[in-house]
């Protein structure tokens, strides 16, 4: 398979003083990561609340909020070239056109004073060679092809007037106006009820097979919808990967008791007091994570070592990398 992205010790750090010392504090919320994608295929990225999934995700579109958080080093390679080497106008091109990004609430990419019309045609106009004319059509068909009644009428709308899972229609339908090779969906259909949330992932899955996009990032912190929609999947935690493989086979055979841990949560497993499954303990925080192992501290199957050294990610099957202490290099490949 041929990629289309190619992320190398990427770090991302953010900046802020210690209040009582006012010294400064490093919080590394990715913390060398590397990883692959590649054409056409999903690949999930997973983990909870504040292990790095959005950071990673907003890396790639030089999006972090300076001065405070900074890509401090690593590498970006977009079709072979390093994106993080691009600014401004450079920038610009690929943003949107060569790769769009799709917010978890809507808001964050909709404006609320410039109808829908106006803002598709804008990244038309911008990215592709039409008429403001010619883009107001192929906007009201993009509305359409996302199930949107009155596609033609409603373009006029304003987001306010629309409900949450329209607004992640329209938000999906202004990431594929300029015909994208690569979408990242960030958590897209966390603020949607169950019923609108399988309809927005079946568009996914749809749009993917109807050849529009090549590739996708699907961000979320659910490995029950990783498991149905993504080709691979990468677990985060702490800002790092800490288990990588097809989703097939993580599903049959994970190897990290993160991953597991995830795995029953999402499940819904019931323990013998008749009581969901959660992973003991609350994700650190990035002023106080524990030496060693990033997950020592609320692992069930912990060694010495997990408290001392971090172990580093290997290849423990073809293509299925683990970064535990209960596993080793020498282990069956």
């Amino acid at each position: 398979m041929k990629k289309i992205l190619q992320i190398l010790n990427l770090k991302t750090y953010f900046f802020t003083a210690d209040e009582k010392s006012n010294k400064e504090i490093v919080l590394k919320a990715v913390d060398d990561v590397s990883l692959d994608v590649y054409e056409d295929e999903i690949l999930g990225i997973v983990g909870e609340s504040g292990s790095g999934k959005t950071v990673t995700a907003q890396s790639i579109m030089q999006l972090i909020p300076e001065p405070s958080g900074k890509i401090v080093s690593g590498e970006i390679f977009y079709k072979g070239e390093d994106i993080l080497k691009r600014h401004g106008e450079e920038l610009r091109k690929i943003r949107g056109k060569e790769i769009a990004y799709i917010f978890q609430e809507t808001y964050s990419s909709l404006n609320p004073v410039l109808t829908i019309e106006e803002q598709i045609c804008e990244v038309i106009t911008t990215h592709l060679d039409k008429s403001y004319e010619e883009a107001a059509e192929i906007s009201a068909g993009l509305l359409e092809s996302m199930g949107i009644k009155d596609a033609a009428d409603r373009i006029k709308d304003y987001p306010h007037q629309f409900s949450g899972g329209m607004r992640q229609r329209i938000a999906l339908a202004m990431a594929l106006a300029a015909k994208p090779a690569l979408l990242i969906a960030d958590e897209p259909t966390t603020m949607l009820d169950v019923t609108i949330q399988k309809q927005i992932l079946d568009l996914f899955l749809s749009i993917k097979k109807n050849k529009t996009l090549t590739s996708v990032i699907f961000i979320t912190h659910n490995l029950g919808l990783v498991s149905k929609y993504c080709d691979r999947v990468a677990v985060m935690y702490a800002g790092k990967i800490q288990e990588i493989s097809a989703v097939e086979e993580l599903i049959k055979s994970p190897l990290h008791p993160y991953t597991k841990g995830l795995l029953y949560a999402s499940a819904f497993v019931k323990d013998k007091d008749n009581k969901v499954y959660t992973i003991p303990g609350n994700t650190p925080s990035l002023k106080e994570l524990p030496q060693g192992c990033k997950f020592c501290n609320r692992c069930t199957e912990t060694t010495d070592n997990c408290f001392i050294d971090e172990p580093p990610l290997i290849e423990i099957k073809p293509n299925h990398f683990v970064r535990c202490h209960l596993y080793r290099e020498d282990d069956i490949k």
